[in-house]
C-alpha cells in the first residue's frame, strides 16, 4: 500500500432516515460493534463513490475539531448535480433525515 492511501473496505453507510443527535449515532455504532468513519475514510470514500454525496450528506463522526472557543466539528460531504463539497459541522447539532452516517464494522 503506498504511504498516505486508505482503503475503503469493511465501510456501512448507516441511514437512520429521521432527524438524530451525534451521540444517538455513536451509541447506535457502539451497540451494532461499529466505529464512526474518521477523515481518512470519510475522503476515500467520497473519492471511491463520487455521486452518493450528491443524494445524501455522508458524515464522518470519527475525527473531531475543536475551535479556539472550544466548540467541537466533524466532517460531511454534500453535493448537488453541479459540484461536490465538504463541510464542517457543529457535532452537537442535530442531524436531518438525508444523512448517512459512515461506520467501521470492528470484527
Amino acid at each position: 500500500m503506498l504511504k498516505g492511501s486508505v482503503v475503503v473496505q469493511n465501510l456501512e453507510l448507516v441511514q437512520f432516515n429521521k432527524k438524530i443527535s451525534s451521540k444517538e449515532v455513536l451509541d447506535y455504532f457502539r451497540l451494532k460493534k461499529m466505529r464512526p468513519a474518521t477523515i481518512g475514510e470519510i475522503l476515500a470514500f467520497g473519492k471511491t463513490y463520487p455521486e452518493a454525496q450528491r443524494d445524501l450528506m455522508i458524515v464522518g463522526l470519527g475525527s473531531l475539531w475543536t475551535d479556539l472557543g472550544g466548540d467541537q466539528y466533524v466532517i460531511y460531504l454534500f453535493g448537488d448535480e453541479f459540484e461536490r463539497e465538504v463541510n464542517l459541522r457543529p457535532v452537537g447539532w442535530s442531524w436531518p433525515p438525508q444523512c448517512g452516517f459512515l461506520s467501521v464494522k470492528c470484527y
